[in-house]
C-alpha cells in the first residue's frame, strides 16, 4: 500500500490534536486537505487506490472519533475512488450549503428581546446568533464555560466582541439560568439513532430545559448524521491533569469530552431541511448507508 501524502498525514494529525474546534471547522479542514492531496492519491495505481483510501478513511475517523462529518467524508471517498477530487469538492460544497441554511433557520429561532442558553462552543450556534444580530434583533446569551477545555469562554469572547450581551456561567448553573431563557441551543458533533453526540454536559442542559419546560434545539446539518449501522469508536480518556493538577491518593480522574444525549430530550434539530422533530430525524438516519469498509472493527460510541 502506498503511504499517505505527507501533507495529508500532517493535516490529519493536526486535526487529531485539536481539542477545541468544532466538528464543522475540522470537517472543512479535512475536506480541504483531501482536496489538496487528491491529485497525488489519484496517481496511485488503481489496484492499490482503494486500499490507500481505506487507510485515509481510517485515519480520518480515528482523528476525532466523535465527529460524524469525518465519517461522511471518509464514506464519500470510498464510494468514489476514481473521482477523489470531485468527491472532496462535493463534500465541501455540501458543508457550505448546509452552513448557510442552518444559519438562516437557526437565526429564526431567536426572538427580539429573548435570552438564550448555549453549552460548549459551536460554529453553527455562533453563525446563527451573528445572523440574528445582523437582522437587528437584540438578545442575551448565557454561555457555559464548558470545562475542562473551557471553549465556552472563546465563544463568549467572540459573541461579546460582536456586540452581543453575554453572561458566562459555570456548567453547573444551567438549571438556574434556564429559568430566564426562552430556550437552550447547542450544536452537535454527530447525531445517530442512539442520540445527540456533543460535549459532556449537553445531557444536563437538555434535562434542565425539560425540567424548566423550555425547548432544547440543536443546530446540525446532515453532514453530521451518522449512517445507519455505524457505531462511533469508543472515546479514549483525556489527560487527568486537565481536571486535577496533582495526583491524589485513591482518586482516579475520569475525563471524557463527549456524551450521548437521548433524542427524546431534543425538541427539534435544525438542518438544511429546516426544523426536524426527532421522529423525522430518525427516518432520515435510517435511510443513510455506510461503506462496508467503515464497518469493520468499530466499537460502540461513548
Amino acid at each position: 500500500m502506498s503511504p499517505l501524502p505527507e501533507a495529508l498525514a500532517v493535516a490529519i494529525e493536526e486535526i487529531r490534536r485539536d481539542r477545541t474546534s468544532g466538528a464543522a471547522r475540522l470537517a472543512r479542514r479535512a475536506g480541504e486537505a483531501v482536496l489538496e492531496a487528491s491529485l497525488e492519491l489519484s496517481r496511485v495505481a488503481p489496484h492499490e487506490r482503494l486500499s490507500a483510501l481505506i487507510e485515509v478513511a481510517r485515519r480520518l475517523v480515528l482523528a476525532q472519533p466523535a465527529m460524524a462529518p469525518l465519517v461522511n467524508l471518509a464514506d464519500a471517498l470510498l464510494r468514489r475512488p476514481d473521482e477523489i477530487e470531485q468527491a472532496a469538492c462535493d463534500f465541501l460544497a455540501r458543508l457550505e450549503a448546509s452552513r448557510e441554511a442552518v444559519t438562516r433557520d437557526g437565526a429564526r429561532l431567536v426572538a427580539d428581546g429573548a435570552s438564550i442558553l448555549t453549552h460548549s462552543s459551536s460554529q453553527a450556534v455562533l453563525d446563527a446568533l451573528l445572523a440574528a444580530r445582523d437582522e437587528g434583533k437584540r438578545f442575551l446569551v448565557y454561555v457555559t464555560e464548558s470545562r475542562p477545555q473551557c471553549e465556552g469562554v472563546a465563544l463568549a469572547r467572540r459573541l461579546g466582541e460582536a456586540g452581543i450581551p453575554v453572561r458566562l456561567i459555570i456548567d453547573a448553573a444551567v438549571f438556574a439560568r434556564l429559568e430566564d431563557c426562552a430556550f437552550a441551543l447547542t450544536g452537535a458533533d454527530a447525531i445517530s439513532a442512539a442520540g445527540l453526540i456533543n460535549k459532556t454536559g449537553t445531557s444536563l442542559a437538555a434535562l434542565a430545559a425539560r425540567a424548566r419546560g423550555k425547548p432544547f434545539y440543536v443546530l446540525c446539518g446532515s453532514e453530521k448524521f451518522l449512517p445507519s449501522g455505524y457505531r462511533l469508536p469508543a472515546e479514549s480518556a483525556k489527560p487527568a491533569g486537565e481536571i486535577l493538577a496533582e495526583a491524589l491518593p485513591n482518586v482516579a480522574v475520569e475525563n471524557y469530552y463527549f456524551e450521548t444525549t437521548p433524542l427524546e430530550l431534543v425538541t427539534g434539530v435544525v438542518s438544511e431541511e429546516g426544523l426536524l422533530a426527532p421522529e423525522q430525524l430518525l427516518s432520515r438516519l435510517a435511510a443513510r448507508q455506510v461503506h462496508p469498509a467503515l464497518l469493520s472493527g468499530r466499537s460502540s460510541s461513548a
